[in-house]
């Protein structure tokens, strides 16, 4: 509050932390904004405090599971409901031979043997549908 009035200006995309009377700490983004009259004298002040705590956590849970995957030996890789593929792990990268920089963006049909092609488009349309798929093997090889 203490920036925007000095600077007279609203304060806009900051974080910061609150802590409670308890210890609890709580992130939160402030919105101070200070109120003029029509002559540009300063008349006030409004502060709105919004909580992001439930932000925060889901930004956690996104970082820790990406760390998952990073790390996993497992080759894991998504792709979009075209088959463009749009994420690879280093484990992806170990079995496959290809780094994320060459493969991102091509179809995954570049892993798949030419004889199994035909099987990619029925896959991607029960997807599509909303079918769960958990495994998908469909006879990738390694060459």
């Amino acid at each position: 509050m203490a920036i925007a009035i000095s600077e007279r200006l609203a304060n806009r995309g900051m974080e910061a932390v609150a802590e409670r009377p308890d210890g609890t700490r709580v992130p939160f983004i402030p919105y101070p904004t200070p109120l003029f009259d029509d002559d540009g004298v300063l008349i006030g002040a409004v502060n709105m405090l919004v909580d992001i705590t439930d932000r925060k956590r889901g930004e956690e849970a996104v970082q820790r599971l990406a760390a998952i995957v990073e790390s996993s030996d497992d080759a894991i890789m998504t792709k979009s409901l075209d088959g463009t593929i749009t994420t690879w792990n280093k484990g992806a990268e170990r079995m496959f031979g290809y780094t994320a920089a060459e493969i991102i963006g091509k179809s995954v049909l570049t892993l798949i043997p030419e004889d199994l092609h035909s099987e990619e488009p029925s896959i991607l349309s029960r997807i599509r549908d909303g079918a769960r798929i958990d495994h998908i093997e469909i006879g990738y090889r390694l060459f």
